[in-house]
């Protein structure tokens, strides 16, 4: 199965690294460029990983509206009209922080209903096209929730609270990105087609997370707080995994956490040996 992945950021590039795929050159986001592209690629799935949202901050969406809605929305129109036309499966990854309150495990059969965040908004207008299209056309849209990988990154949860040291403690739906990348896998293995929250089982309070980090790094200190503390908009949420259970066995977002802040502290100590030898050297 060959891949072309849209979107040379950090999601698109976990996809490319895992899947063997090949990443679309440059910034083709016009019909003709895009279509001329994947003519000559020749791929038989297109993944859309492009997002904008100004950094790793959803609030900083307001900055630059425009480009915020010309990524998160336009771009997966653009990505589904080239692979109609070329007749390849498209796999667009959406979002699940287009849900707002309630402990209840929410669905894919749920309809959005989380609009405070126009960052939410974007990608709500998106899967209002593209779900459509999915039973027909074979469609696949994967739904991440607040991802949590086990490399450093801005969008990461770990490296935000890290830096942020305060947080709340809310049960949320967690994707662990190297689980993500394995469903999605066996979601193209099986040709599965339709919305899927792809999250891991179980929620994860933040306080829970930082005191694993905590092990690791004693002198770490952090503060509980609450979100009407911190002045923000936010949504805490649970989302029901039990639809991609049946392609992809999700394990507990809280058995995850041991080995993600020790791969994540080696891979940082590891980064800064290599920096202080490229130093020495230079």
């Amino acid at each position: 199965m060959k891949v072309a992945i849209l979107g040379n950021g950090w999601i698109g590039n976990r996809l490319k690294d895992h899947l063997g795929g090949e990443m679309i050159p440059g910034k083709a986001l016009t019909i003709s460029g895009l279509d001329r592209i994947v003519s000559e690629m020749r791929p038989d799935v297109l993944i859309n990983a492009v997002t904008h949202n100004e950094g790793s901050n959803v609030d900083a969406c307001e900055i630059n509206p425009s480009a915020v809605l010309f990524a998160n929305s336009y771009v997966p129109l653009l990505a589904a009209e080239v692979a109609l036309r070329n007749k390849i499966k498209l796999v667009h990854v959406s979002s699940g922080c287009i849900y707002g309150g309630g402990s209840v495990p929410l669905g894919e059969d749920d309809p959005p209903n989380f609009f405070d965040l126009y960052y939410s908004r974007t990608k709500v207008y998106a899967e209002s096209a593209l779900v459509p299209l999915a039973e027909k056309f074979g469609f696949l849209v994967v739904r991440l929730r607040i991802p949590l990988d086990n490399r450093k990154h801005p969008r990461n949860l770990l490296t935000k609270l890290i830096s942020y040291r305060k947080v709340i403690d809310e049960p949320n739906s967690i994707t662990y990105l190297p689980d993500f990348l394995c469903a999605v896998e066996a979601l193209l293995r099986e040709d599965a087609w339709g919305l899927f929250n792809v999250v891991n089982d179980g929620t994860l309070r933040y306080p829970d997370l930082m005191e694993v980090y905590k092990k690791y790094c004693p002198e770490f200190e952090y503060e509980v707080t609450t979100l009407e503390d911190l002045g923000l908009t936010r949504t805490n949420i649970v989302l029901d995994s039990s639809k991609v259970s049946k392609y992809w066995t999700a394990r507990n977002i809280n058995w995850v956490l041991d080995d993600c802040v020790r791969e994540y502290l080696e891979r940082r100590r590891s980064d800064v040996f290599e920096a202080k030898e490229r130093t020495s050297v230079a």
